[in-house]
């Protein structure tokens, strides 16, 4: 029988006091054997422990500290824990539990120090190998995860006062953790939750973090449930400390990056979903230069609310967001010396993007295929300066809104939009070459929504485009020339693009004033060039005005496939229409005083137009006046796109002063006038460059001065000049009133409108008065003509040859009819002379054959027939009372052909 020993309270004790003991052994001992063993492997690395170290492991509350531990290497502190606390429950690791019951880190300093040779953690290099470890395989599906089964809590971990140092090739980094705080993490293959809190500062730039996770499954990847909630803020971020990072191609970047926001993290087996209702990036003094192009910017904030982003099978996101910039400089060096560098200046930049979306799943191609929209979106700026030599563009604001804007992604494939934007613009100058040569300007720009399309084929409706206050071209110039044009309204009405077609139902103009400035060079002075001033470096030109640098070969024409991918561009504008006040003043400084002349529109339209229908009849309707009587009434139409020139113009101009466009025909009409007004009815037809009408004038009180006081001189005697002839035409009031013909071909090389308006003039009072004096001298038709001299535009008498019978010297019976009558037709016109030129013939020698020349004797006798015959005829006509002076002797002439008669030639 086995004896049966009893547990005596004695025993019990014993057992009580054993254990008692044996925990206050491992209690004592446990840390200074930890330290012995530590400070040996820390002397074979290099480094060494600080002697007052303390590691304390109390087993009553299962709980390890460590106080005051230093390690040293090369003098230097690399590692520093002033307090560590660390509680944790034995019992619940038999149960696959391991419950960390509290943990806490104080004053930590770290130094960690990685390159490309070696890496050192808290004074101790790990062993380098001579080439990496191979990489371990992935494991079979089917093997379960390291933690599956078991359970992991935290209550809490607090990690303040901690520092580390991270030594790098391209620099220190230092982390600066104020608080790093987790809370209640439970991890197991089930669920998951913990809290986070984390205040630091990367390299003096605050962080703040605040998370929240749960979860279930969290060890399973295929079914696993992941959601996260947090917040996040990052300040004073200096890019200049992270310049060794960044790519060759960043020649400097500097400034503060700022972030903030919340977000919402949530994964499934299906996907990933995102979303942020607040977020901010905020960029402070940035600049950064890179190859050819250098950025600045004084302030930039981007706002974003309401992000999502939802990563299945399909990608879909959308935000709103709100991005606000002050100070914007870029400038934009072109690596083509044919592109010149640009520059833009922003006051400041606000954009604006309301319900943006992208979506790919509800797409007939989900793979490849994209869709965009925003809605009430918009972009705007002030202080705008724009230089791209050699224009340069100011404006003080403007404004880009998107009502809507739709457009269609596809995989290699350009995009397709639908967009409908509305358009506005403050005081806006553009310049060339010089910031004081304004090309263009306005006051203000107004373009309400209109919608345009990328499709097949891209389409724009714009209802009205409107400009307030528009200058055009006004130069720097000495004397303060005024703009070319100035308006105060310019509107464009219903405007469509389609097909490569553009229409405009009406282009109107409101208070058009022109200011038209012709030099004595004949360019126009208030008109800005738009080619560059000649520099040195301009190719030479030879006399002819060729350039001597290298032509350029010839493009080759289209080909078919190429011609045949877009139409050619057409234009139509339905109709043109001036205001009531418009006015075009006109300034010529070609003599001194200057010509100045201004017609006022009193109704002015013009249209239809368009390019792609030459044969389009463009209606044409004039009403106007010079100054408080001259009117001017003009309608028809044109074809301003036929190859050659059609017209048909008819219309009334009354009361025109003369004297004002002598500046411009005196040369042609070779007089001045001194007086005088028009009034004229038109009709004239263009037809292919052959022109035809009739305008019938009134000449009211017109007189000429000759333009050139030698003119009396040029002419021979029997002429009678323009003064002359208009004044035989004038009535007793004197008026002239004449019908004009008007003909001519604008094909012709030396055809001109000036010259030909005064030559068509010329001729029509010279044919009237040439019709006026061939009637005045009907009873001496016989023996005169009138004709008129092509040269000078002038009247002239011209007198029928008087014949002599064979070998007769003296006036006989039949030239005493023109005897007895040139008497009164020379006393009637004093200024005509006559040269007596006598033709002696071979029937004058008897002869009935002739050979191919007269001999001397031949030749002698004839000569002094003819002269006999002259002498004699001027003296019959001084004894009929004709003044000498008037008949001017000519040497005789020879006419030797055998059927010749003789005569006298009488050339005035």
């Amino acid at each position: 029988m086995k004896r049966l020993y009893t547990v005596t309270p004695k025993i019990l004790l014993a057992l009580l006091l054993l254990t008692i003991l044996l925990l206050l052994l491992i209690w004592l001992l446990t840390g200074r054997i930890a330290l012995h063993y530590a400070n040996e492997f820390l002397t074979q690395q290099g480094a060494s422990l600080n002697p007052d170290a303390e590691v304390v492991f109390n087993p009553f509350s299962s709980e390890l500290q460590i106080n005051n531990l230093v390690i040293t290497r090369d003098n230097q502190e690399r590692l520093h824990i002033e307090k560590f606390k660390l509680g944790y429950l034995f019992t619940d690791i038999f149960s696959n539990q391991v419950i960390l019951d509290r943990a806490s880190i104080h004053g930590l300093n770290l130094h960690l120090r990685i390159s490309e040779s070696e890496t050192e953690v808290a004074g101790i290099r790990p062993p380098q190998g001579e080439s990496s470890p191979p990489e371990a395989a992935d494991p079979p599906a089917s093997e379960t995860p390291p933690l599956m089964g078991w359970f992991i809590g935290l209550p809490r971990l607090t990690i303040t006062d901690t520092n580390i140092e991270i030594e790098l090739p391209e620099g220190t980094q230092k982390i600066n953790t104020e608080l790093l705080e987790i809370k209640d993490l439970e991890l197991s293959d089930a669920e998951l939750g913990a809290e986070l809190r984390w205040l630091t500062a990367v390299n003096g730039a605050p962080v703040q973090l605040s998370l929240e996770v749960s979860g279930e499954n969290p060890l399973s990847p295929d079914s696993a449930i992941i959601d996260a909630t947090g917040y996040y803020e990052l300040a004073d971020i200096n890019f200049k400390q992270y310049a060794a990072w960044m790519p060759e191609t960043i020649k400097r970047l500097t400034g503060k990056l700022g972030l903030s926001g919340d977000f919402q993290f949530s994964m499934t087996p299906d996907g990933m979903n995102i979303k942020q209702q607040e977020g901010a990036v905020t960029l402070g003094d940035f600049r950064i230069n890179l190859e050819g192009t250098n950025a600045e910017a004084f302030a930039t904030t981007l706002e974003t609310k309401d992000v999502q982003i939802n990563l299945k099978d399909n990608i879909a996101a959308s935000l709103s967001s709100r991005l606000t910039t002050k100070g914007l400089l870029l400038n934009l060096d072109n690596a083509d010396p044919d592109i010149s560098p640009t520059s833009v200046k922003l006051q400041s930049l606000t954009t604006e993007i309301n319900q943006f979306s992208l979506d790919q799943s509800q797409t007939e191609n989900p793979g490849d295929t994209y869709l965009v929209s925003a809605d009430s979106s918009q972009i705007a700026f002030t202080g705008a300066r724009v230089a791209a030599n050699p224009v340069l563009l100011e404006n003080s604001e403007y404004t880009l809104r998107l009502n809507k804007l739709q457009s269609q992604i596809i995989a290699d494939m350009p995009p397709r939009f639908t967009v409908r934007p509305e358009i506005s613009s403050g005081a806006t100058q553009i310049y060339l070459y010089h910031d004081q040569n304004l090309a263009a300007s306005w006051s203000a720009l107004q373009i309400p929504t209109f919608e345009v399309t990328d499709g097949a084929p891209a389409t724009a409706m714009v209802p009205s485009v409107s400009f307030q206050n528009l200058i055009v071209s006004k130069p720097l110039r000495e004397d303060g020339a005024p703009p070319l044009a100035t308006v105060s309204n310019l509107s464009l009405q219903q405007i469509n693009f389609a097909d490569n077609r553009l229409t405009i139902d009406t282009i109107a103009f409101d208070t058009l004033i022109a200011d038209i400035i012709l030099t004595a060079q004949r360019e126009l002075h208030n008109l800005l060039a738009t080619a560059p001033p000649p520099t040195s470096n301009e190719p030479e030109v030879n006399d002819d005005g060729a350039a001597t640098a290298e032509i350029a070969e010839p493009e080759s024409p289209p080909t078919d496939s190429e011609s045949s991918e877009a139409p050619p561009f057409t234009f139509a504008i339905n109709q043109v229409e001036f205001s009531k006040d418009t006015r075009i003043k006109f300034t010529d400084q070609l003599k001194s005083p200057p010509y100045v002349n201004q017609l006022i529109f009193d109704e002015y339209r013009v249209g239809p137009i368009d390019t792609a229908n030459p044969a389009l009849e463009t209606q044409v309707l004039l009403k106007a006046h010079n100054g408080e009587y001259t009117r001017y009434d003009v309608s028809g139409f044109t074809k301003p796109f036929s190859e050659l020139v059609n017209l048909h113009l008819k219309g009334n101009i009354t009361e025109l002063a003369l004297r004002p466009t002598s500046f411009y025909i005196q040369d042609a009409l070779g007089y001045e006038i001194e007086s005088g007004a028009l009034n004229t009815k038109f009709d004239m037809a263009i037809t292919d460059n052959k022109m035809n009408g009739k305008a019938d004038i009134k000449l009211q009180a017109l007189e000429l001065i000759p333009a050139d006081s030698t003119e009396t001189t040029n002419l021979s005697g029997g002429a009678i000049t323009l003064n002359l002839a208009l004044d035989s035409l004038k009535d007793s009031d004197g008026n002239v009133d004449i019908s004009i013909p008007i003909k001519g071909d604008l094909s012709d090389p030396e055809f001109g409108v000036v010259g030909f308006i005064s030559v068509v003039m010329k001729k029509a009072i010279m044919k009237a008065a040439q019709t006026y004096l061939v009637q005045a001298l009907v009873p001496y038709a016989n023996i005169v003509s009138v004709a008129m001299i092509a040269g000078n535009q002038a009247l002239k008498l011209r007198f029928e040859d008087l014949p002599y019978p064979a070998g007769q010297a003296s006036p006989g019976p039949e030239q005493a009819n023109f005897v007895a009558q040139l008497p009164a037709i020379m006393n009637q016109n004093k200024n005509v002379s006559i040269r007596l030129c006598p033709v002696t013939v071979p029937a004058d020698l008897q002869l009935v054959e002739i050979a191919d020349k007269p001999t001397p004797e031949q030749k002698s006798a004839l000569l002094e027939l003819g002269q006999e015959r002259g002498k004699l005829l001027k003296a019959e006509l001084v004894n009929q009372g004709v003044s000498s002076g008037q008949l001017l002797d000519c040497k005789p002439k020879i006419k030797w052909k055998l059927n010749a008669l003789p005569h006298m030639e009488l050339d005035t």
